[in-house]
């Protein structure tokens, strides 16, 4: 009697698969194209303009998002593997319907996130401050990149 629940319970046990993207995180699944960045200047009380507005045309590479099933995510730049997070935590933050805003926390080591983002349902994510252009700031003024993608 011992032996067919000892079966049963590792089949149970070994048969379930880790699936950081289950339920509405499904949505991120799938291949995400970077069509542009938008730049935004901002001060100490807020934003004071908009900068430059950078294509792949300008800069003469492709990049690439994939959000994988099983909770990877692969980066490529020109079709090219450039890195990979194989174990990540991704929570919500705010659901308004028509958008979604994400954390991503790269190997749930911490509470902060390692990249924000929000999704406009269904095919556009806006990654501020990440790949491929990251936000920087010159001392006086900060210049906070808005990197969109577009669902493949």
């Amino acid at each position: 009697m011992r032996l067919p629940i000892f079966i049963f319970l590792s089949l149970l046990l070994f048969s379930c698969k880790k699936d950081n993207f289950k339920g509405d995180y499904h949505e991120l699944v799938g291949t995400w194209n970077w069509i542009y960045t938008q730049t935004l200047i901002t001060d100490n009380v807020g934003v004071v303009g908009i900068g430059d507005t950078i294509y792949p045309a300008d800069v003469g590479y492709s990049y690439s998002i994939e959000f994988h099933e099983n909770g990877r995510i692969s980066f490529y730049q020109n079709g090219n593997l450039n890195e990979c997070w194989r174990k990540n935590c991704i929570e919500y933050w705010h659901d308004y319907g028509s958008k979604v805003e994400f954390w991503i926390n790269h190997n749930c080591n911490d509470s902060d996130a390692d990249a924000n983002l929000t999704l406009y349902r269904p095919d556009t994510i806006v990654i501020p401050g990440f790949r491929p252009f990251e936000t920087y700031s010159d001392g006086h003024y900060g210049y906070i990149r808005g990197n969109c993608f577009l669902k493949e």
